[in-house]
């Protein structure tokens, strides 16, 4: 059916702009970054466009505000045949904006306005494309907003009748709001974290114990927790195992955790084998990683000519 969608995603939608600098500033110091990129970001924004390059139906439901931005960033996702009719412009807010510091070694750090993204609340109209679709992605940055949990209760409940799988990143909310999350226990049938914030969710240091305890408090049916360079831990209650990342030259790291995310929602979409799925996603994260800010997400034929090893696992 036309209305039907493979994906639907909820999350933030934001102008980057990224400062490349040879050494980051101390506190109360100046430096001079070589060059200003303006960049659209934003972890819904991201990840819709970097499924829709992969071939997937996509729908995005968010929040712009009411300025040249928000035109700008609805356009593109249009462009990347990203459905919008679920996102909202914000009267009298700006744009979500980002302002990202890249160092030498690619690594970023990031100072953020959500702007509209926090106005986003779940309405009737988007559970009823959400129950249409056979995935919903949902960013944990979202659940930051306020007054949003009674909606999202009521829209992971109507969900999870269904046979819609479900997927959360628990950036931002597992360090602000953990309570929050340990609520929502048993909602997401796969759950990524970063390495980073699922330790101190956790309380946990070695990877394995963080995934394995993640799955316990998540009830989720896979954890994939990033590990940066040193590739993913992926947890089931039947095994675990580690899967090293591709080598590349590390331009800036915005967004791979996003093209992470992508990629192992692509993989579990198209049933592949578990191992499979954490390669494909590590590929995603890599391929990332390579330029500058988040406007080069793959199609799956750039995956293969960046990465001929895909194609010889039959993975695309």
């Amino acid at each position: 059916m036309d209305d039907e969608y493979d994906i639907a995603v909820v999350g933030d939608i934001n102008l980057d702009l990224i400062l490349p600098v040879r050494n980051f500033p101390s506190r109360g110091s100046m430096e001079y970054a070589r060059e200003m990129i303006k960049n659209h970001g934003g972890v819904g924004r991201n990840i819709a466009i970097a499924l829709s390059k992969l071939g997937l139906r996509t729908v995005l439901i968010g929040a712009v505000g009411d300025d040249e931005s928000g035109t700008e960033l609805i356009r593109e996702l249009k462009d990347n045949r990203v459905n919008v009719s679920r996102v909202r412009v914000i009267k009298h807010m700006c744009t979500g904006t980002i302002l990202v510091i890249v160092d030498e070694e690619g690594e970023r750090t990031m100072i953020g306005h959500r702007g509209a993204n926090t106005k986003l609340k779940i309405e009737e109209e988007d559970i009823s494309i959400i129950e249409k679709t056979k995935h919903l992605h949902l960013s944990g940055y979202t659940l930051l907003n306020d007054d949003i949990w009674e909606s999202i209760n009521m829209l992971m409940r109507r969900v999870r009748s269904l046979k819609t799988k479900t997927s959360i990143d628990i950036e931002g909310v597992a360090e602000h709001k953990p309570t929050l999350l340990e609520e929502m226990k048993g909602f997401f049938n796969y759950v990524m974290a970063g390495e980073n914030e699922a330790r101190r969710f956790t309380g946990e240091e070695d990877p394995e114990t963080i995934g394995l305890t993640l799955l316990e408090k998540m009830k989720a049916e896979i954890i994939a927790l990033k590990m940066g360079h040193r590739g993913c831990i992926i947890a089931t209650r039947e095994r675990i195992f580690h899967t090293p990342s591709f080598k590349v030259t590390v331009v800036d790291t915005t967004g791979a955790g996003d093209a992470f995310n992508a990629g192992f929602i692509y993989g579990m979409a198209r049933n592949l084998d578990l191992k499979k799925v954490a390669i494909l996603a590590n590929a995603m994260g890599a391929y990332k990683c390579m330029w500058f800010g988040t406007k080069n997400f793959p199609s799956l034929r750039n995956l293969i000519d960046a990465f001929p090893e895909l194609g010889e696992l039959a993975i695309l």
